[in-house]
């Protein structure tokens, strides 16, 4: 039984009702054991569950080598590792944005990180599109805007802050695109420019 399979199990049982907590043991105790891991890990929809498996089979496969040395238990190590990386392909053929990744499974850290990756190129374009003063006027801009946090979406938050305050450049750096884009760039280029004239005037 898939994931989805496991939650829509779960809400019928709810929705008859079974509280949350007898409806997960109804559900495990009912949930047949994995006989075939590589049909299983090739059916898994869950992102995060998919990157365990792979990352489980990647272990079992190094332990073998330096132990047992077990060839026949290489080889369905390295075939469950294949059957991962080859359905993560297909999962994340299937994410269009965040809240896609993170319908599919993603952690919270995969999903903001496509958040950030989608934001940053919306953002880039919107700032390729000035033409009012030149780019090294712009990057100058960048660089003397506030690092304070902007307002994103609640799923994000959390992480999205976390690599904020931790100095994560490119988090930095979009935070200080977006609030330059909430002011008149034209007039901030020329009160750059008229207090670098002063400065050299007194100079």
């Amino acid at each position: 039984m898939n994931t989805k399979a496991l939650a829509t199990k779960i809400q019928e049982l709810m929705d008859s009702g079974v509280s949350l907590e007898k409806a997960l043991e109804e559900v495990t105790k009912t949930r047949a054991p994995i006989v075939d891991r590589v049909a299983w890990i090739s059916e898994l929809d869950n992102i995060s569950e998919l990157r365990k498996a792979t990352k489980i089979a990647f272990a079992k496969k190094s332990k073998t080598k330096s132990g047992s040395g077990n060839l026949e238990a290489i080889e369905r190590y390295e075939a469950e590792i294949k059957a991962g990386q080859d359905r993560l392909k297909e999962l994340l053929a299937q994410v269009t944005d965040w809240r896609s990744a993170k319908d599919l499974g993603e952690d919270a850290k995969g999903y903001t990180n496509r958040f950030i990756i989608d934001l940053s190129e919306e953002i880039d374009t919107k700032l390729e599109a000035i033409t009012d003063i030149t780019k090294s006027a712009l990057r100058a801009l960048i660089k003397l805007q506030p690092e304070d946090m902007i307002e994103v979406p609640e799923e994000v938050k959390d992480t999205f802050q976390e690599r904020l305050l931790n100095k994560d450049m490119r988090v930095v750096t979009l935070v200080k695109k977006i609030h330059l884009l909430d002011k008149d760039i034209k007039k901030e280029s020329e009160k750059i420019a008229k207090s670098k004239e002063k400065k050299e005037k007194t100079a």
